[in-house]
């Protein structure tokens, strides 16, 4: 390959390295930010359709250090069975914490899971709480043991990398292809 062809073929692998490292780097809060510093607490289960008397397990982050976390189960408005609480169990020094809960077995339906603990954010320079999002879980009527696995959310990197490298290539035959027409012409 001549020296062009290398540094073409350099410039093209930088710029991809850079959209890469500026996708995948999380990006930082700015000044501007109403909300720039902490986070809320999260939680997350390992299923959201169960059945009754299945176990799940709900992971919880960004709760504040050491405190005690309870959760709540709840009926949906077109869900039926009676207010359970889970826990107690306590943040780590992270503020993460694993709980395993058992499914009600007289509820059924759309049921709401919360949390009654709190992360914290600074906003303009005052320290707030604020809590967790809820998550809706659907308990199957009139079955027992085995669930969904929950649902696939978010980017598929790998996707993503592979189109790239496909495009990349596609534009360097594209490339070679027509260094090669113009020569011919010339000659």
């Amino acid at each position: 390959m001549r020296k062009s062809a290398w540094t073409g073929l350099l410039a093209v692998a930088t710029l991809i390295a850079a959209a890469l490292v500026g996708f995948l780097l999380p990006t930082s809060a700015s000044a501007d930010d109403p909300y720039n510093s902490g986070t809320c607490g999260s939680i997350a289960v390992s299923a959201t359709v169960v059945n009754p008397g299945e176990t799940i397990t709900v992971t919880g982050q960004g709760f504040v250090a050491h405190k005690v976390v309870h959760l709540t189960l709840k009926p949906a408005a077109d869900g039926t069975g009676s207010v359970k609480h889970y826990g107690p169990v306590t943040a780590d020094s992270k503020g993460k914490f694993t709980l395993a809960i058992v499914m009600p077995k007289n509820s059924t339906g759309h049921q709401i899971l919360s949390s009654d603990s709190v992360g914290t954010i600074t906003r303009k320079g005052i320290k707030e709480t604020c809590p967790a999002d809820p998550i809706q879980l659907l308990i199957n009527a009139g079955s027992t043991g085995g669930s969904q696995p929950p649902a696939h959310t978010g980017v598929d990197i790998a996707l993503l990398f592979g189109v790239a490298v496909v495009l990349l290539g596609a534009g360097v035959l594209f490339t070679r292809g027509g260094k090669r027409r113009r020569a011919a012409v010339q000659s």
